[in-house]
């Protein structure tokens, strides 16, 4: 009985120290991303930025939330399953998505506003390349975003040609870590 009253004490102070200080036991701790740019060239469709890890996270895997700098994030900390590349009408775990463009995925996201026709050209760019991914992300501030490990293409001018040389340029291209790695066999999201 004594030694019950003791580990019920000891748990006691240890709840009352945790809520002193505003944690528990089942909070967790957002990991930060810090990205650098290191150049932006201009396209007809839009600003292409390239990317550096300034924090070195790029190899790692996290299952814990993650704090990117903006959205979608182009690389940085991701989750140890990749999304299987294809065509989602949703939001995806950005953390899914970045293991992808780790294996030479270009991700294509689009708002929840943009136009049916934009909608139907980025389907034909993305559908039966095994190494391209779709998906919503309403957080991002174009209606139109390529993005691949540590380079961006935000649209700003709807330019097919453009959009198109961009996904045919990066997709397994000059930036990827892991080139062949495998888009599918991971998750569906």
């Amino acid at each position: 009985m004594k030694i019950h009253v003791l580990i019920v004490a000891v748990l006691g102070v240890a709840t009352l120290a945790q809520a002193q200080t505003g944690q528990t036991s089942q909070q967790t701790t957002a990991s930060k991303v810090v990205l650098k740019k290191i150049k932006t060239e201009k396209s007809s469709a839009g600003t292409i930025t390239f990317y550096e890890d300034a924090s070195n996270t790029g190899v790692i895997h996290a299952t814990d939330p993650v704090n990117y700098p903006f959205y979608p994030p182009v690389m940085g900390l991701h989750h140890p399953t990749w999304a299987n590349c294809g065509i989602y009408l949703k939001t995806i775990d950005a953390r899914m998505a970045l293991h992808s463009l780790e294996h030479g995925a270009l991700w294509v996201t689009f708002k929840p506003t943009t136009e049916a026709r934009k909608l139907a050209f980025l389907q034909t760019l993305v559908k039966g390349n095994p190494y391209r991914l779709m998906s919503l992300e309403a957080r991002q501030t174009a209606d139109v975003v390529l993005t691949v490990w540590g380079v961006q293409l935000v649209v700003s001018t709807w330019d097919e040609k453009a959009i198109k040389d961009f996904a045919d340029q990066y997709t397994n291209g000059p930036t990827t870590p892991e080139p062949g790695a495998p888009c599918s066999g991971g998750v569906k999201p």
